[in-house]
């Protein structure tokens, strides 16, 4: 009897380099803003994309790791476009607090991906979702700024544990429990992380405050906060 060889376990840069992986990705983002991500299977993914199923567990071994690349990407994508703007000339501890609340303004004015969004982080623990290459320069410039000592595992950590509560109260926020505010979610989980991180409370909430400042201008009103 002749066995099926399994595949030979695939590189970081199969996933960036191949075609297959991309069209996989494309397809699994169609899928899921369309269902969000709790009505997603592997096999209407493949059918879109025109593979086999077992090809997306080869690149991207399960359902949850190719929602987490799609929320990565999409984060990124947002993070990216706020740098050229005047967000660049902002002091790194405001940049962070502001880039990382227009990123979730940003998920919720977009019904199909805020859909997949909620659905994913009620599905999942939201763990998988990386931090992109610009989401990891502002905390490098806050950390040199600052003058703090944090190593990467110390903040691995802090990321962590940031996440958990970040994706609870997000969806407490998004459900419209306990009465929490989008300034409350964001208070919190950034003044825990900031703190985490070495710097003092005068310097949280001198930081909060400027952040909250710049968007109430930006915006024109507090509305944001809501």
């Amino acid at each position: 009897m002749r066995f099926k060889k399994a595949p030979a376990k695939r590189k970081k840069c199969d996933v960036a380099d191949s075609a297959t992986a991309q069209a996989i990705f494309l397809a699994a983002k169609e899928c899921f803003m369309e269902k969000g991500y709790s009505g997603v299977t592997f096999r209407e993914i493949a059918e879109r994309a025109g593979v086999a199923s077992s090809l997306i567990s080869y690149y991207y071994d399960s359902k949850e790791n190719l929602a987490a690349e799609v929320c990565s990407r999409f984060l990124d994508e947002v993070a990216e476009e706020l740098g050229q703007t005047d967000f660049h000339n902002l002091a790194s501890g405001e940049r962070f607090y502001i880039t990382v609340y227009m990123e979730w303004l940003k998920i919720d004015e977009v019904p199909a991906y805020s859909r997949f969004y909620y659905s994913y982080y009620e599905n999942s623990l939201g763990q998988k979702v990386l931090n992109g290459s610009n989401y990891l320069k502002m905390v490098n410039d806050i950390i040199e700024e600052y003058g703090l000592l944090v190593s990467s595992a110390e903040n691995t950590m802090y990321m962590i544990a940031n996440r958990g509560a970040t994706r609870e109260l997000m969806l407490h926020h998004h459900k419209g429990q306990y009465g929490i505010t989008r300034e409350d979610v964001m208070d919190i989980t950034t003044s825990n992380y900031f703190y985490n991180l070495g710097l003092d409370d005068e310097q949280i909430y001198s930081i909060v405050t400027r952040s909250k400042e710049f968007l109430t201008n930006y915006y024109g009103s507090d509305a944001y906060l809501r």
